[in-house]
């Protein structure tokens, strides 16, 4: 993690102020609690370990399997729990197609897509508060997305046979 790399059974806290790079897998086996922003790149977090990603955190998702509820896959695959807080702000910035995964929760703050390959949307999401779609497509299939408070850097947006719910344009 940035080069420091703390004890697989020592707690992390990345406080609010704070931005992490992952630069490589890491096995955790106490709790990891994000404040700041954390970007995983395509490296994967697992082991005996809760993750939990608090109010108002940022998680940059680089995983073409987006976030999982359990399992190996994604970016997160601990066996503990994985709280993902609705009023967190996500990230996709992978560089090949991504899909968002069944861990992202229904309801998010915020959703940057950065990824020049495009993401798609495993399940309806509502955003309540900026849809930036900054590089790359956002696909719904059968899905919806609910729109907040704005949309930025409008980009594609493409709706298969899914709903865009709110004001786009």
């Amino acid at each position: 993690v940035g080069g420091l790399v703390p004890a697989s059974n020592n707690p992390i806290e990345i406080v609010s102020t704070a931005s992490v790079n992952l630069d490589n897998n890491i096995i955790r086996e106490a709790k990891t609690l994000i404040k700041g922003k954390l970007n995983c790149s395509t490296y994967t977090i697992s082991g005996a370990s809760d993750f939990i990603l608090s109010s108002n955190a940022t998680l940059e998702i680089g995983s073409s399997s987006g976030i999982s509820s359990s399992g190996a896959t994604g970016n997160l695959q601990v066996t503990g729990m994985r709280l993902l807080n609705p009023m967190a702000n996500y990230v996709y910035n992978g560089s090949a197609a991504q899909v968002t995964g069944n861990g992202l929760p229904s309801t998010i703050n915020n959703l940057t897509i950065n990824n020049s390959s495009g993401l798609t949307l495993s399940s309806s999401t509502s955003v309540s508060g900026v849809l930036n779609l900054e590089n790359g497509s956002l696909k719904t299939e059968i899905n919806y997305i609910s729109l907040g408070t704005s949309v930025s850097n409008i980009g594609t947006l493409v709706r298969t046979s899914g709903k865009v719910i709110g004001n786009f344009r």
